[in-house]
Formats: structure tokens, C-alpha cells, sequence
């Protein structure tokens, strides 16, 4: 799966004013969302009927507008129904509670400011690693990217084993077949035989 180009980082209920009862009472739902590469410096609000492809737009250059807002709602969309339902929002990698690289401190530190998983502690750029509340910020980034590279290979290993059994199964059961063929090819002669003898007795 694609790694996201941009990064949901909450969701809002504002309420407009209706001209007809003199009410804020016209519900209108926000999306807080940023760029994967800076989520601490470029976040943007935005409302959620503006982030909805709409069926056509005019003026498209040959579906180039439409085609990028049905790709940023796809990355929205499983976050907004999440939120709709009363669910935490979906994490794009690992989150940080399943990392033992990192204290239950320093895990709330990191989610204060947006990071919630390994992958994102793993991309932290020079100019946001000041920006974390934390000392020694660069050595939990070397930590992040061994654990990925770890998980990688780790993953890597266990699909190498699967093709493997599955390789072995595959063998048993050609061997399996060859058996059974040969089998019936030989019970098949047999046959062929005992009709013969028996043309020759008679």
C-alpha cells in the first residue's frame, strides 16, 4: 500500500447561523489535515463538503482536478467515518504503543504534537526535531528506523517461509498425483492383460 500523502489529524463540528430561526444551529463538520513531510508546520482546516469529489467539475484539465480530490478523500474519507462513528481515528503504520523503543511518556509526548507512530518519528526532518518536546530526539529516530528496518525484514523472512511450505505442498501433492496416475496406468494394463489371457484360454 501507498504510503499517504497527507496526514488526518482531526475532525470538528462548528455550527453556522440560520437565517431563519436566528440560530447557529446548521451543523458544519471540519477537517484538520497536513502534509505527510510537515504535519507540525502546514496544517490546514478545511470543510468536509469541500474535501467530497463531486461527480464532475468544469473546467477539469482532462480530469486532473477531480482525479486529485477523489485521491485526498480516499486518504480522509476511512478517518472521517471513524470519527462519525465515535472510533479513534486510523493510523497509517505503526502505532506507538506497540514500539518498546519509546516510554508511555515519551509515546504522550510525541501524540501532543501530532506523531503517533514509528514511521513518522522515523521521518522527522531537521527542521522539526526541534519542535519535539524531547531530549535526545535524534537517537529515538536511529531507534524508529532499526525497528522498521527489523519489521521489514522480518516480514521478509516469514513470506520466504510461507512460499517455501507452500512449495513443499505443492511437491506432495505432484507427488501425490504421479503416484495415483501410475497406479491407474498400471491397472489399466493389467486389465488389457487379463482380457488377453483370457481371448488366448477360450
Amino acid at each position: 500500500m501507498d504510503a499517504p500523502t497527507i496526514r488526518v489529524i482531526g475532525f470538528k463540528t462548528e455550527y453556522a447561523l440560520n437565517k431563519e430561526t436566528g440560530k447557529r444551529d446548521i451543523p458544519v463538520e471540519w477537517v484538520e489535515y497536513a502534509p505527510a513531510h510537515a504535519v507540525m508546520t502546514s496544517r490546514i482546516w478545511d470543510r468536509i463538503k469541500n474535501m467530497m469529489p463531486p461527480e464532475s467539475l468544469e473546467n477539469d484539465d482532462d480530469g486532473k482536478k477531480i482525479g486529485f480530490m477523489r485521491h485526498r478523500w480516499a486518504m480522509i474519507e476511512p478517518a472521517y467515518k471513524a470519527w462519525k462513528d465515535g472510533q479513534e481515528l486510523p493510523l497509517n503504520g505503526t502505532p506507538l504503543s506497540a514500539w518498546a523503543g519509546v516510554t508511555a511518556e515519551q509515546a504522550q509526548a510525541f501524540t501532543r504534537i501530532g506523531i503517533r507512530t514509528v514511521e513518522e518519528i522515523a521521518g522527522l526532518t531537521d527542521s522539526l526535531i526541534g519542535k519535539v518536546p524531547l531530549p535526545n530526539v535524534r537517537d529515538l529516530i536511529a531507534q524508529a528506523k532499526a525497528f522498521l528496518e527489523a519489521s521489514d525484514r522480518n516480514v521478509v523472512a516469514d513470506r520466504m517461509a510461507s512460499l517455501e511450505a507452500e512449495n513443499e505442498n505443492i511437491k506432495e501433492q505432484l507427488a501425490a498425483a504421479m503416484e495415483l496416475l501410475e497406479e491407474q496406468h498400471k491397472s489399466g494394463k493389467d486389465k488389457g492383460k487379463a482380457g488377453s489371457d483370457g481371448k488366448e484360454a477360450s
